[in-house]
């Protein structure tokens, strides 16, 4: 009687031929109630599937109360038979309840691992019939991928190929539960199952057992195919809820918060995920028997392809419809299928290219949706609040990355960079700030890209406030007095200031103050300055407290200026490097600041390391670089200086790192000045083959720093040739090489170091 009350159906847990399916089985089976594979505790929010502005993918968040950052997500597609069990019960009014494992149970041993690290952690409760034996290798292949032996047995070297073959994209009812059911049971019987498999089953036993109990009636278990024959078995219910009794459990929360196509892919990682969720959603709309189903798909195609600017006719879509049936013909299969689809468009639409279907890939086969979370669900303060924010300001949040520009003269702009700051003091770096290399600026740029993964630190952030603005404010104040060193305090003096959090900045403001009288070195004192000085730059769009950050910036300036003589002296290629950064950036500031005594004090200092013997090679380079661009360093004495540098006496490593400091990323200077062409063209000209071979690397990075336009002026003029004054000759005209045969033997090795491609001459 119990077994005939009990209809148990096996799924894929995102999967539309398995929802089809599923739909189709409960409106013939019309079940009192239905169990569905799902964290427990999380019943209550089944309430709201298919509810108005419930819009998958969405994901159940279940997190430990003591500690959020423990945490576990359940994802659901439109086309996932959970979610399509939950809908179907909700709009037929039948009640569904989740039965799998609570969340508690796996969470408690986590925080118990995290609060004790070094404790080693005692063995699980004993099961029922645990296998204790070592695994056979061929229970090793099967417990990898246990349905690639039915694939194999199929004829197919691919076991998502057959599943979607035979579910996802077949064409059947009901009838396949059944056979997939007894399928899952012969392989189970030469698989070893994990403890927490076997955990979870007995908890699901549990559930249906006590259903079965208190109810009278028919009743639906959708659960995923590898339980199905397991959670038949109630022969041993004793046994199970002793295996249970002693598992440790924590005080849980559980919500609904917005996923995405991205994340639902395999490919992220995910278990449980798929192949191609934007395809699976695409059939799950149209529906596996529709006629029309190759010519939309591929008229999908098309409209992508032309959004991105390339060909994509009318006809290309007839013709890639067409192909897609002939191969499914060819294949023998009733109708064409992803494989089909890929193949058409890769030959008709894509013209062979590759890369189009890339894009395809990324945009339509993977997909770019991202869920919507009904405003009257139960949300954690913190993300109700951003909720809230997102519809005052108009804000998506999407998985596809995007650039926004705000106007910050405008309230909307400023709020919204405003709430972009704050939640980077959360760690939450939905929006990534794009400098801008202009003198004081009333827009900024930040590239938008969301992750469902900031739910988790989102509430792992509750500890500071049940605001964003006041979590923010509480996360920065902390973090200030933690700060070690100049630069962190000032980084935090600056995203205070941008966040507008006010009482934060100040007391950012004050450690600096306490930091920058103690003893810093350069790079320290470098990598603050930089960020006080992009603070002062919106001193016209942000309330700021102006007088005091510019005297402060001035101060730590004035000193970087002094120590930094020292610090530049017998550097490794390593640590010029770096130092080459920070100077670069150090130089922006500098003109950004705009103060007349710290600029001249600047350009000294340059000078005398351009002349300092013990300088890096690169630095001093840079210097030149920096002089003569600022015309602080006259044409002739440049000249003279870079004769002097690649000179026969001076060691051609020391030449090549001093030329990469002084081109430093751009090629118009010795394109327009041919003196300085001249120069360095000998230079190379003259150096024996094997120290050719070995200064060549730190040319060819030298050059690839360059634009793409400038590195084809570079090999033209190359090229070309030219007529240049060299210095000190008094108007006598050399004759550089015009081209000519050497070139074109050399054009291979010169497109190599300019990382130019000899096609596109």
């Amino acid at each position: 009687m119990t077994e005939s009350r009990l209809h148990i159906f096996g799924i894929r847990h995102h999967g539309p031929g398995s929802a089809r399916g599923l739909v189709a089985a409960l409106n013939h089976l019309k079940p009192v109630k239905i169990l569905i594979e799902g964290p427990a505790e999380a019943s209550h929010l089944i309430a709201y599937a298919g509810r108005d502005q419930m819009t998958p993918p969405l994901a159940i968040l279940v997190y430990a109360s003591q500690d959020p950052s423990h945490a576990s997500f359940y994802p659901f597609a439109a086309y996932s038979p959970e979610w399509c069990a939950m809908v179907w019960g909700n709009e037929n009014n039948i009640p569904a309840e989740f039965i799998d494992l609570p969340c508690a149970y796996r969470l408690a041993k986590a925080l118990a691992q995290t609060s004790q690290p070094d404790t080693e952690i005692s063995e699980d409760a004993p099961l029922p019939d645990k296998p204790g034996a070592e695994e056979s290798p061929q229970q090793e292949a099967l417990t990898r991928d246990p349905f690639f032996h039915l694939a194999t047995l199929a004829g197919y070297d691919d076991a998502e190929a057959w599943w979607n073959d035979i579910i996802e994209e077949g064409h059947h009812g009901d009838s396949h539960f059944s056979a997939i059911e007894n399928a899952v049971a012969a392989l189970r019987e030469y698989c070893k199952e994990s403890t927490e498999t076997l955990q979870r089953e007995v908890y699901m036993r549990l559930q249906i057992h006590k259903t079965l109990q208190e109810t009278d009636g028919t009743i639906a278990v959708v659960c995923g195919a590898w339980h199905a024959p397991a959670l038949r078995d109630l022969s041993r219910i004793g046994a199970d809820q002793k295996a249970l009794n002693k598992l440790p459990k924590t005080k849980t929360e559980a919500t609904w918060a917005p996923w995405s196509d991205r994340h639902l892919a395999a490919a992220t990682g995910y278990g449980a995920g798929v192949s191609s969720p934007g395809w699976y959603q695409f059939l799950w709309r149209q529906g596996h028997q529709n006629q029309s189903l190759a010519a939309t798909w591929q008229q999908r195609v098309a409209h992508l392809l032309r959004s991105e600017g390339l060909m994509a006719s009318t006809a290309a879509v007839i013709e890639a419809a067409r192909l897609s049936h002939s191969l499914a013909a060819l294949r023998a299969r009733p109708s064409p299928g992803l494989a089909e689809m890929n193949d058409a468009s890769l030959s008709v639409l894509c013209g062979g290219v590759l890369l189009p279907l890339r894009l395809i890939h990324e945009r339509l086969i993977i997909g770019a949706s991202v869920g919507e979370v009904a405003p009257d669900v139960p949300q954690p303060p913190l993300q109700a609040d951003l909720g809230k924010l997102l519809k005052k300001y108009r804000l998506k949040l999407e998985t596809d990355s995007q650039e926004l520009t705000l106007d910050l003269r405008s309230e909307a702009g400023i709020a919204k960079s405003v709430l972009f700051n704050r939640l980077l003091l959360l760690n939450i770096p939905w929006g990534s700030f794009l400098p801008s290399t202009g003198r004081g600026t009333f827009r900024e740029k930040w590239r938008l890209c969301w992750d469902p993964a900031f739910s988790v630190r989102l509430n792992e952030a509750i500890r500071f406030g049940p605001t964003i603005q006041q979590a923010a404010l509480n996360s920065a104040i902390e973090q200030v007095g933690q700060a070690k060193t100049v630069a962190d305090a000032a980084k935090l003096v600056e995203q205070c200031l941008l966040a507008d959090l006010t009482q934060a900045a100040g007391q950012a403001i004050t450690r600096l103050e306490s930091l920058s009288v103690q003893g810093n070195e350069v790079n320290f004192l470098i990598d603050a300055v930089v960020p006080l000085v992009n603070i002062l730059r919106y001193g016209t769009a942000r309330p700021i407290p102006e007088l005091t950050l510019r005297g402060l910036t001035v101060s730590m300036m004035n000193e970087t200026l002094v120590r930094l003589p020292y610090a530049v002296q017998n550097l490794d290629e390593q640590e010029g490097d770096a130092m080459m950064k920070r100077l670069g950036s150090f130089h922006h500031a500098v003109y950004l600041l705009a103060d007349e005594d710290i600029v001249s004090r600047w350009y000294t200092l340059l000078k005398g390391l351009i002349h300092a013997s013990t300088c890096n090679a690169g630095i001093q380079g840079l210097a030149a670089h920096f002089l003569y661009d600022n015309a602080k360093l006259a044409a002739e004495e440049l000249h003279k200086l870079l004769v002097q540098v690649m000179s026969y006496g001076t060691p051609p490593l020391h030449s090549a790192r001093w030329l990469e400091g002084f081109l430093s990323g751009s090629a118009d200077i010795i394109i327009v000045d041919d003196a300085l062409f001249l120069i360095m063209d000998e230079w190379l000209m003259a150096l024996p083959e094997e120290d050719f071979m070995e200064t060549i690397p730190l040319i060819r990075r030298a050059f690839f720093g360059f634009g793409l336009s400038q590195r084809h002026r570079l090999l033209a003029k190359v090229r070309a040739g030219t007529t240049a004054i060299h210095p000190g000759t008094s108007g006598q005209a050399i004759e550089l090489d015009e081209g000519g045969k050497y070139f074109e033997l050399a054009l291979p090795l010169l497109a190599t170091i300019l990382n130019l491609s000899i096609g596109k001459e």
